[in-house]
């Protein structure tokens, strides 16, 4: 039997496109990587696994399964807990496993990948220089049926009639989490935006954001459209409606990154803070042709 990578997924979206982008680096090299969805089994983190919702991918039946083990799971488990099922999945996977980390990984030739045999690699893979490899899968693969709606047509519609530039405000969890409390307040967002307005005198920002009330305020004055429907399990339509806009604006944030790097506009401009998490700079993050600009 062939030596088998999996590659363990898990996190929100932008997480999940990172892992995807590794998965096919690793087959790029001649490597039998494989999707590990095993996580989603028993634990829905944030809206599911998202990535068939975003790509036309092979995997879309495997996700299927994964989603319905979880209904039955709950089902049948609810007494227990899901997070109590998910803990002991995720003890009992140790030890039935090789589990390696993103650093013991990175440590390792692609020749000591390959002899592997039967390894989970865990890890979240931001790595510029993995998704720049299979960018053009990405590209071929990318899936805009979703945005079927009469709302979702008509707001795409707008964007590709006009100087669209989209802005990305995260707040809830990043709020609580000190290490990505890089954007403090709107002044970031108020020179990005003003920055753009001087690039393009025209521009009409569309504003997405998990505090759109918080941002209709601070946005007051300026030519923006405020996508406010896109929720729970609607909201990858954001990131597909961001990469369909001309310019970006994103925070420090996989989903919003993921929003960029797939508009196709060969004369993007893409504004981004200049710390992706409080002690890390965002060069080496992102493409060369970003511009960065302090979070404070």
């Amino acid at each position: 039997m062939r030596n088998v990578l999996k590659i363990r997924f898990s996190g929100g979206l932008g997480n999940q496109l990172y892992q995807l982008a590794f998965l096919w680096y690793l087959r790029s090299k001649g490597i039998n990587a494989v999707p590990d969805f095993c996580e989603f089994m028993y634990y829905n983190f944030h809206y599911g696994l998202e990535i068939n919702k975003v790509l036309h991918t092979v995997y879309g039946q495997q996700i299927e399964d994964v989603e319905k083990f979880r209904h039955r799971c709950y089902y049948f488990c609810r007494d227990l807990g899901l997070k109590f099922c998910y803990h002991w999945f995720r003890l009992k996977s140790r030890y039935l496993n090789r589990m390696l980390t993103e650093a013991e990984v990175k440590q390792m030739k692609t020749h000591e990948l390959k002899g592997l045999h039967q390894a989970v690699l865990k890890g979240h893979w931001q790595d510029l220089n993995y998704v720049e490899s299979v960018k053009e899968q990405f590209f071929r693969q990318l899936n805009y049926s979703l945005l079927s709606t009469p709302k979702d047509r008509e707001i795409v519609r707008q964007i590709k009639d006009t100087v669209s530039v989209s802005v990305h405000v995260r707040r809830g969890d990043y709020l609580k989490e000190s290490q990505y409390g890089v954007i403090r307040g709107f002044n970031y967002y108020n020179r990005a935006i003003q920055l753009m307005q001087k690039l393009c005198p025209n521009a009409v920002f569309y504003v997405f954001s998990d505090d759109i009330e918080w941002v209709r305020i601070q946005m007051q004055g300026y030519n923006a459209v405020f996508i406010d429907w896109n929720k729970g399990d609607d909201s990858f339509k954001d990131l597909l409606l961001m990469s369909l806009c001309r310019h970006n604006i994103i925070a420090n944030s996989t989903f919003s990154w993921w929003g960029a790097y797939l508009n196709r506009n060969s004369k993007k401009m893409v504004v981004c803070p200049d710390h992706w998490m409080v002690d890390e700079p965002t060069v080496g993050r992102v493409p060369v042709d970003w511009i960065l600009i302090p979070g404070e």
